[in-house]
């Protein structure tokens, strides 16, 4: 056999930068279709996320009522010889339980999910939101202040795990839970109080149209002598809001919802809200104060800026003080104006307080 010249080498790094060529090509043709592959498997994932939103109608045969249960178990005590102190039980003792939110008609609900909120409606003006972030808020739910946490759980983020714990040392947990096929969604709940009480309600797709807005409730008419609400006396000088200083100034009423500068995108994260908001918390704070003068403001709930009925805003909780109510106060995060301003009267004492 002849024997064969060497390659000059130069000849034999360009043959050697083709076949480097080739292989990379190759890979290409077999990888390309994998990585896309998997960025179409991302986004299904993402599609994939459970959402709560839409509109939601009790079952009633398939659901339990918590003052029906909470009757059930006090029959149940008071015939084996163990029933509740006196004075304390049959709807009374119930309602002494449950939290204010669990009293309401709760027969349809309206739900809005954004993959880190969940705004709860129930109602006109009965609103709950569900930061499922798992981080502990101090809120105000109509029955004084609660610490409430909520983080999603599940491979979509179909259940969300819901804590409240009142300062009279009640505590209330919630599963919420979408189902599939059919879908459905159930909530269990359990209340830690006094006497402790577990019920599921059960809700199917219904109406998802919004709640109407409640109309806002004229001011009362002082009776001739009577002392107004904020303990000013006609004559004396009006009392400045907490944590300002001079006169109150004039504030105009509330422009209403559809009077909003900013609605954000559905599916905007709280950072993005953040970002969208042009009006500092500290500003639409004293905006809400000064909205009440000369009402004396003794203490201040606030949250996240969020988005209610689709429109960017701060929310805040005034109050005035033991057995003065409060006002609940939301305020553009764009301009700055007052969209919203509702009355909450004082708790009225439960049996046996």
């Amino acid at each position: 056999m002849a024997n064969r010249s060497p390659l000059p080498p130069d000849l034999r790094r360009a043959l050697g930068a083709g076949r480097a060529a080739l292989v990379a090509l190759a890979a290409g043709i077999v990888l390309g279709p994998a990585g896309a592959c998997g960025a179409r498997r991302a986004e299904a994932v993402e599609r994939a996320r459970a959402d709560f939103s839409g509109g939601w109608q009790l079952n009633d045969a398939l659901s339990q009522d918590p003052l029906d249960t909470l009757r059930r178990e006090e029959e149940s005590q008071q015939a084996t010889g163990f029933g509740s102190e006196p004075g304390r039980g049959g709807r009374g003792g119930s309602l002494d339980v449950l939290p204010p939110e669990l009293l309401d008609d709760v027969h349809r609900l309206v739900i809005v999910d954004d993959g880190h909120r969940i705004r709860v409606a129930r109602g006109p003006g009965k609103v709950r939101v569900l930061v499922t972030d798992g981080v502990e808020r101090e809120l105000d739910e109509g029955d004084g202040p609660v610490r409430v946490t909520a983080r999603r759980k599940g491979a979509r983020g179909e259940k969300v795990l819901v804590r409240a714990v009142w300062t009279d040392g009640r505590e209330l947990k919630e599963s919420w839970e979408l189902l599939d096929a059919p879908r459905r969604l159930v909530v269990d709940t359990r209340v830690v109080a006094r006497r402790s009480v577990r019920y599921k309600r059960v809700y199917d797709p219904g109406s998802a149209e919004p709640f109407p807005t409640p109309t806002p409730r004229p001011a009362p008419t002082p009776l001739p002598g009577a002392e107004p609400p904020d303990g000013s006396r006609e004559g004396a000088p009006s009392a400045a809001p907490a944590g300002g200083g001079g006169a109150a100034l004039p504030s105009a009423p509330p422009a209403g919802l559809a009077a909003c500068s900013i609605r954000p995108p559905r599916q905007a994260t709280q950072d993005e809200l953040g970002r969208l908001a042009k009006v500092s918390q500290a500003a639409a704070q004293a905006r809400a104060v000064t909205s009440v003068a000369p009402r004396q403001v003794s203490s201040i709930i606030t949250s996240d800026v969020e988005v209610d009925e689709g429109c960017l805003a701060w929310s805040f909780v005034l109050r005035f003080g033991e057995g003065k109510g409060a006002q609940e106060v939301l305020v553009d995060a764009g301009d700055g104006k007052v969209l919203t301003s509702e009355f909450l009267p004082p708790r009225t004492p439960r049996p046996g307080d």
